[in-house]
């Protein structure tokens, strides 16, 4: 897998925010979900939805986004 990176904030305004993750490793896990939220929610909050599946052999990742 490979991962671009900008140093430059205007052309990857969201380069630094948080990735949440919960559940097991991606390299353990036999399913994986990934949760994006809108305005006005938190990634915290998309873990939240990922609990509720029950699915403990998911892991499951929700980027935070930056801004206004």
């Amino acid at each position: 897998m490979t991962a671009s990176t900008s140093k430059d904030a205007t052309a990857d305004p969201h380069a630094a925010g948080a990735l949440l993750r919960a559940g097991p490793t991606a390299s353990t896990a036999r399913k994986a979900l990934i949760l994006l939220h809108g305005r006005g929610a938190s990634a915290d909050q998309m873990l939240g939805f990922a609990g509720a599946l029950g699915l403990p052999d998911m892991a499951a990742f929700a980027p935070q986004a930056t801004g206004p």
